[in-house]
Formats: structure tokens, C-alpha cells, sequence
């Protein structure tokens, strides 16, 4: 969804890069990079009588996304909370809002897809420091993605270890677990390794992500049978109902059947008292230049504009049930997510199979692109920057292009954005 910062010295070499990653984010179904100069992202119509009803929906079925939240984590032993990535205010409202939802909810664990499990260690050194160490934070950031220098998501840290500060024993015993994997990149080097299999399972060779990350929160609830968890992840690995058949088939061709995304497995393993709550935010789709839709097929954003008319909308941000309302019988088509549904047993895929409610935080575009971290990659990490970047790189690449790259992400996060009206 972004296009990528200029390398003075070597474009042609940079641009291959690029193009490995897009194989290689397309491939993993990870999604935390697009690199494509936004357009106008068409908006589908929606029939005026439809919009009517989905905007009584959120009149008067939304709530106080706080609330909905605090109150999912009390009547559920998983609560996954989904994000686009790369937002502003997706990760700052669970900033916000962890303290009660440990405090009220009942949350014992935020696990979270940003953060390697490796790092479980540091990640509990740094919540119960007499003083929150920043700078250990963004090394923690750093660790599982090089280019992932984010304020917001350093904001998420600093929450749990405010919580960790406070005296009570659910306090004290709170944890942010690490749930994600170091991947390997060092038979990687060119753009036609990124299309060899055979190179591409290397990649593979510590461990398929969303496998690891279920094995990672498996074995905590094993060993805590009864804790409530808050699982912090991307969209696509937060669908406990949906298998997402363009992921499943391509781990297939690279050698690994019986493949799925991180809250399917978990599902299949019997993991079934839990709700999905996700962000308003855009979808992935390949019929845009910039690889974004609306989401819902615009019900969401044609029942504000009724709301924002006659000014009955509610307070934001509001979360919204998907379950029991008209959005749950939206058919969803335009975008990745409903790869292969209507053909075959598949059948069609709905807004109800997909997550249980919504949270609007503002409309698509007033939210931003993330905050970048000053300094992120410097010449202290510059050496582990380029040997755990995601795909193929340069010899003369340097910490400027790697700073250069994580600020043009955030910017064309935001031009996206502010595009949807």
C-alpha cells in the first residue's frame, strides 16, 4: 500500500527489494508492508434503505468502545483485538485502555504480534523496572521488525508497565507476552530468490508465524487455564472462524498443507469462548492501485455519512456489534480476505464469519499514519538492521534509507486516508 523511499545510490537495486517483499508480504499473508502511490480508493454504493438501517445500528447498538471492550475481556477467556497496522490511533487506544481493561476487564495477558517471543525475558524485565526504559523498549521493537520504529507502539509498553506500577496482585501479576517469531533472511538476495520456493522456505526454516504465535499462546494458556487474555494482532491472523484460503493455499505450494492463521488455529484447537473485535479501518483488496478498500463494502462509512447529516452520531470512539445486527449479513467480496469464497464448498463469505463487533475511532480519514521514532536505526544496530531485514538488500544501503523508509510508510498511511471520504 506504499511506495517506497528513493535510494540516491542504488535504485535499481532498492527496487528489487521492494519487489521481493511485496512476493514475500503477499506470500506470509503478514501484511505490514505495500509500497503503491495512493489514488482515489472507489467506495461501493450501498442502497439507501441498507445505509438507513446499518446507521440505526450504530445509533443505537454502539457503545463506549472502552466499555465494550472491558466488558468483552469479562465474559470471554480470549478477546482478539485487530488492527490494520501501521495506525496512529489503532495501538494508542489500546494504549489507552489497557489500564482497565486489566483493572476492569480481568485481563492477566496482553499478547501481542509485535514483539518476538524470544524476548520474553526483556519484555518482563522492562514492565517491572522500577522506571520505564524507552530505550529498551524500541530494542524490543527493533528486535522482531528493523522497520518498525513506532511511537504508538512504544505508547503500548509503557501502558503495561504503568499497569505493572500498581499495587494491586492482578496488577502485579500482569504480563505482555512476545508472541511472534525471528525470521531468516540470509539465503535471500536477490528478487529471484524471492520467487524460488526453495529460497523462500528458508525463510520458513525458524518456524511459520501464525503456527508459532498459537504455540506461543497455547502453552501460556495451558499453564494458566484460567487467565483472561487480550491478543493484540493484525486483522488477518485474527479471524477465529474464517479460514482464509489464499494464506492456506499458498503455504501449500511452498510446501506446508493443513496451514492457517493464528486465531483459526487456536479456534481448531478447541479455544472457542472468544470474541473478535476489530478496527475501522482499511481492508486489503488487489482491484486498487493501492491495494485498500473500505471496509464492509462501505456500510460502515455510507451509515455515517447519515449519522454525520443529522448529527445522531454517537460519541467516539464506539464500538459496534457486527453478531445479531444487519452488518453480520454484508457480503463481502471486495477484497483479499474473500479469496476463493463462493466457489467450490466454500460458500460466501459474510461480515458475521469475520468478527464479532467493530470500533469506530474516527472516520477513515481523520485517522493517521503512525508516529515515526527519531534515531530508530542507528549505527549501533545498523549491522542487525540489514541482517534481519525482510528481503533482499543492497551492499550501500544506509541508516538514512532505513529512517527514509519507515517515515514514507507512516506518510502513505496517511495519504491513504485522507483519500476515503
Amino acid at each position: 500500500m506504499e511506495k517506497t523511499p528513493t535510494q540516491p545510490k542504488s535504485n535499481s537495486k532498492y527496487r528489487l527489494t521492494v519487489i521481493g517483499l511485496i512476493i514475500f508480504a503477499a506470500l506470509v499473508f503478514i501484511d505490514p508492508f505495500g509500497w503503491f502511490t495512493p489514488p482515489s480508493v472507489f467506495r461501493p454504493g450501498v442502497k439507501p434503505e441498507n445505509a438507513q438501517e446499518y446507521a440505526r445500528v450504530i445509533r443505537t447498538r454502539g457503545e463506549n468502545a472502552q466499555d465494550f471492550l472491558i466488558d468483552a475481556l469479562q465474559t470471554h477467556d480470549v478477546v482478539y483485538l485487530s488492527e490494520l497496522g501501521g495506525l496512529k490511533e489503532e495501538p494508542l487506544f489500546l494504549a489507552q485502555t489497557l489500564p482497565q481493561a486489566v483493572d476492569q476487564g480481568g485481563a492477566d495477558v496482553l499478547g501481542v504480534y509485535f514483539l518476538l517471543a524470544e524476548d520474553q525475558d526483556a519484555i518482563d524485565a522492562l514492565l517491572s523496572a522500577p522506571e520505564f526504559d524507552q530505550e529498551k523498549a524500541k530494542e524490543l521493537l527493533f528486535n522482531r521488525l528493523p522497520l518498525w520504529g513506532y511511537q504508538e507502539y512504544l505508547e503500548v509498553l509503557k501502558a503495561g508497565w504503568v499497569v505493572r506500577q500498581r499495587e494491586s496482585a492482578r496488577a502485579q501479576s500482569f504480563r505482555i507476552l512476545g508472541l511472534n517469531i525471528r525470521q531468516n533472511y540470509s539465503e535471500i538476495s536477490s528478487e529471484d530468490d524471492m520467487k524460488d520456493p526453495a529460497k523462500v522456505r528458508t525463510i520458513l526454516e525458524p518456524g511459520i508465524p501464525d503456527l508459532a504465535m498459537a504455540d506461543t499462546l497455547t502453552g501460556y494458556l495451558e499453564d494458566h487455564p484460567d487467565s483472561t487474555v487480550l491478543a493484540y494482532t493484525t486483522r488477518e491472523q485474527a479471524m477465529p472462524e474464517v479460514d482464509l484460503r489464499m494464506y492456506t493455499e499458498q503455504m501449500e505450494g511452498l510446501g506446508y498443507p493443513d496451514q492457517y492463521q493464528f486465531a483459526r488455529i487456536l479456534h481448531r484447537r478447541g479455544y472457542r469462548d472468544v470474541a473478535h473485535i476489530t478496527f475501522h479501518s482499511p481492508w486489503p483488496t488487489n482491484n486498487t492501485q493501492n491495494r485498500s478498500q473500505y471496509p464492509a463494502e462501505g456500510t460502515v462509512d455510507a451509515a455515517l455519512d447519515i449519522l454525520l447529516s443529522d448529527a445522531t452520531i454517537p460519541d467516539l470512539p464506539v464500538a459496534v456489534p457486527v453478531s445479531g445486527t444487519a452488518f453480520a449479513e454484508v457480503e463481502i467480496t471486495d477484497t483479499i480476505y474473500a479469496y476463493g469464497f463462493g466457489e467450490d464448498e466454500q460458500g460466501t463469505l459474510y461480515f458475521g464469519d469475520m468478527a464479532d463487533a467493530f470500533i469506530i475511532l474516527q472516520r477513515l480519514n481523520r485517522l493517521h499514519g503512525a508516529t515515526p521514532i527519531p534515531h530508530f536505526v542507528t549505527a549501533e544496530n545498523f549491522d542487525q538492521a540489514k541482517e534481519t531485514f525482510p528481503g533482499p538488500i543492497s551492499s550501500d544501503i544506509r541508516i538514512e534509507d532505513f529512517q527514509t523508509f519507515i517515515r514514507k510508510y507512516a506518510e502513505n498511511r496517511s495519504n491513504i486516508l485522507s483519500d476515503m471520504k
